[in-house]
């Protein structure tokens, strides 16, 4: 399954190379900080505008959340995985999961809101939801660089 939202004819990839910031941690609310703390410190070396961090750092929280929410039963949290690359005018921000994926909401029997990918699709200039077949579920978000300054 994979879901994109078009970047009006700009096509940024996914790097290959070994991302500038990489970091896992439970797939738990709890670290949903720690996925902020290291866009934050990303955003303060890069010399990134406040205003420009705080979008990307609410996107990404707001992916950290879905993992923390959907992705793992609350007794057995699996991995949250953190990458970020900046390169050719971009910021390309991945949170991935090795969870069950995010199911059909049932009234009364999950949590949130459901604001989380509208968000992410708003505050991102692009958006990709791709699950594999061996479970890993990625939000792959992209970020144009000329709006950072």
């Amino acid at each position: 399954m994979t879901r994109s939202q078009a970047l009006n004819g700009r096509a940024p990839h996914v790097p290959t190379e070994i991302p500038a910031v990489r970091i896992r941690v439970p797939g738990r609310s709890e670290s949903i900080t720690v996925v902020r703390q290291a866009v934050s410190g990303l955003g303060d070396a890069m010399g990134w505008s406040d205003e420009f961090v705080a979008d990307v750092k609410v996107a990404a929280s707001e992916a950290a959340t879905n993992v923390a929410l959907h992705a793992y039963h609350p007794d057995a949290p699996g991995p949250l995985e953190l990458h970020a690359w900046v390169g050719d005018g971009w910021l390309t921000l991945q949170i991935v999961d090795e969870g069950t994926g995010m199911m059909p909401k049932i009234t009364g029997t999950r949590k949130g809101l459901g604001l989380g990918l509208p968000m992410m699709t708003t505050l991102a200039d692009g958006f990709q939801l791709a699950r594999s077949p061996n479970g890993t579920t990625t939000v792959t978000m992209w970020f144009e660089l000329d709006r950072s300054t």
